[in-house]
């Protein structure tokens, strides 16, 4: 239920690699702007009435809850968030942009009628005040918490699809240069791929030598096995469908698969970033509907089976068995998507996993508060559960020792004038993955950076010039992976750059 607040971090992330001026990185100004006060809840008149479950829904995230008929003028120290369905509402039409118009049987959007009920709208108002989301049904409105990652500032849902994505202008009036229909992209312009398991549409002008399709195809085709194999998830009858195109100003893919909490048959579109979303988003499909933490967390069990550098990853963040903060993450459900989040989720799965099994994990990944879980599926009580996590932790944990000196160097020649070099990681002393984080110092050697970090800890890291669009390139001017470091002792790493991404 806490699914709402993935939008805030995705957004946030996907937001460090749009560079500074393009359409998408003005889309996500907006929304940035609505997170940046304090959100009140505007709950509609008859949502408690007709739906108890949205109501219910809203006082777990939270909000201050203000009834609409009680809302009259706006407080500049707070913004605004419009969530249920259409006809729980009636003063709608006085706060929602003349672009869209609400009815007594669903919305209007550019005179088009959207009444079906799995129908839905997402929207941040340009000025940043409002967040609209609303269905004419309560599967409508969940069908939306698998789209926020959409690269837009609206998005509307037909029958669990996306029909239109798009932004407003500043004024909140629509640009007809400024949104997609998405309908006429897959007819026109999209070519189709099938796997034994997939449905790839792709602009073929995206087809480069870096895109082997047939290569593509069985490569998911194979991991999409593992999947079934690891998360012991049934072979679903009907394929994924996966839509990669280029969006708007954008300089990178978007790959797009059914997300969670949606029929299968009804397969929508959550766009993410990269080919890797697809695997990703296919866990979470072939899983089902659960808590953010109970979901990403099957999905760092998964990789942590799949990749024991993935398992080495998890276990270096954590020190002590209560460093991973459960109850906020887990216990309140306030996942916010940080490392130490998705972390503690992974660890935390796994031990309930490889505790008491995967059969357990799914009985109670379908309990909405894991607290009423504790009881009926572990048969145990939350304390005695945390000491046997407490013991697991003991048993898997990567010991650290002393405080060690790591330098950073940096030696590059592509470089302009007054340019800054700026390193970002995993690690809280890295930044945790914002682009220009922590610039490097100019010195006689290059660019450098003195941390400390215990002995036998491992890294990740990548060094840029202050974004995502100036990443340093590998030897062979490709995008290279994180760069991992085990730590041993006093070290000095020196990293060589001949190209970046802007400026190969």
């Amino acid at each position: 239920m806490v699914l709402f607040r993935k939008v805030l971090i995705i957004i946030f992330l996907i937001l460090q690699i749009l560079p500074a001026q393009s359409i998408d990185s003005m889309m996500f100004h907006h929304q940035n702007i609505f997170y940046s006060k304090h959100v009140k809840a505007v709950v509609g008149s008859r949502l408690k009435l007709l739906y108890p479950e949205l109501n219910e829904m809203l006082l777990q995230w939270h909000y201050v809850c203000v009834p609409e008929n009680e809302f009259t003028t706006v407080d500049t120290n707070f913004h605004y968030l419009f969530f249920g369905t259409f006809d729980s509402y009636t003063t709608l039409n006085k706060w929602l942009p003349s672009t869209f118009l609400s009815t007594k049987d669903g919305f209007l959007f550019k005179g088009e009628k959207f009444s079906d009920s799995l129908d839905a709208l997402h929207l941040f108002t340009s000025d940043g005040n409002f967040c609209f989301t609303l269905g004419n049904s309560i599967s409508a409105i969940k069908s939306q918490f698998s789209t926020f990652i959409t690269i837009s500032q609206f998005n509307i849902m037909r029958n669990y699809r996306i029909a239109y994505h798009g932004f407003l202008n500043n004024d909140n009036s629509l640009d007809s240069n400024h949104f997609y229909d998405c309908r006429a992209l897959q007819s026109k312009q999209l070519k189709q791929y099938n796997s034994r398991y997939y449905e790839f549409y792709i602009d073929p002008a995206l087809l480069t030598g870096e895109v082997n399709v047939d290569s593509l195809r069985s490569s998911e085709d194979k991991k999409y096995l593992d999947i079934v194999k690891i998360c012991q998830v049934p072979i679903s009858q009907t394929r994924i469908k996966c839509y990669v195109y280029k969006d708007f100003a954008q300089k990178y893919f978007l790959s797009a698969t059914p997300g969670s909490g949606n029929p299968f048959e009804k397969a929508m579109e959550s766009h993410n970033v990269g080919f890797s979303s697809v695997q990703h988003e296919s866990i979470h499909l072939l899983a089902g509907e659960m808590s953010t933490f109970l979901a990403e967390g099957l999905m760092g069990y998964f990789y942590t089976k799949t990749d024991t550098k993935e398992w080495t990853r998890i276990r270096n963040l954590f020190d002590k068995p209560e460093d991973p903060d459960f109850e906020r993450y887990l216990y309140k459900g306030d996942f916010d998507f940080t490392s130490e989040a998705y972390g503690s989720a992974a660890y935390f799965t796994r031990f309930l996993i490889d505790t008491y099994g995967l059969s357990k994990f799914k009985s109670a990944s379908k309990y909405i508060f894991f607290t009423d879980a504790i009881k009926p599926v572990y048969n145990t009580t939350k304390e005695k559960l945390y000491r046997k996590w407490s013991t697991y932790f003991k048993k898997t944990c990567i010991p650290s020792g002393p405080a060690c000196d790591l330098t950073i160097r940096v030696e590059t020649k592509n470089l302009n004038p007054g340019e800054k070099i700026y390193i970002t990681g995993e690690q809280p002393e890295l930044s945790r993955w914002k682009p220009d984080g922590i610039v490097l110092d100019s010195v006689s050697q290059g660019f450098e950076k003195k941390f400390k970090f215990r002995k036998g800890k491992t890294i990740s890291f990548k060094i840029t010039r202050g974004s995502w669009s100036s990443e340093a390139l590998d030897e062979e001017g490709k995008i290279p992976g994180n760069t991992i470091l085990s730590i041993t002792g006093d070290m000095v790493k020196t990293i060589q750059v001949n190209s970046w991404k802007d400026r190969k």
